[in-house]
């Protein structure tokens, strides 16, 4: 069984503020809003990274994304929500959307189209 606390601790010395800030500009949101949600980079799956939260705000699991919009979950991830670090803005809004479905109809991701 994974301890997803201790994987999303190692996962987050990866994330730069350079990195998180390109990330920003391509979903077209300020870099704020990835820092409320906790995104983080996955070196091991090249994949931004977001934690999934249960009872008591204990990760539970991770969603993966990657430069492409493909998406997915860290292996034994269980499902959470994904919580917010304050307030809650239309630029947060729009991440988890697309955390959660923009990808699900296969077309490309709006951060990619020109």
């Amino acid at each position: 069984m994974i301890n997803f606390p201790v994987l999303w601790a190692y996962m987050k010395q990866f994330r730069t503020p350079k990195s998180l800030e390109l990330f920003a500009e391509k979903l077209g949101v300020e870099p704020i809003a990835l820092e409320m949600l906790e995104c983080t980079w996955s070196q091991k799956d090249f994949a931004w990274a977001f934690p999934m939260k249960g009872k008591g705000g204990v990760i539970t699991g991770i969603r993966l994304i990657n430069e492409d919009g493909e998406k997915w979950f860290v292996p034994g991830s269980q499902e959470g929500s994904f919580s917010v670090l304050g307030p809650i803005d239309s630029d947060i809004q729009k991440v988890i959307g697309i955390i959660q479905f923009e990808y699900e109809t296969k077309k490309q991701p709006t951060w990619q189209q020109s």
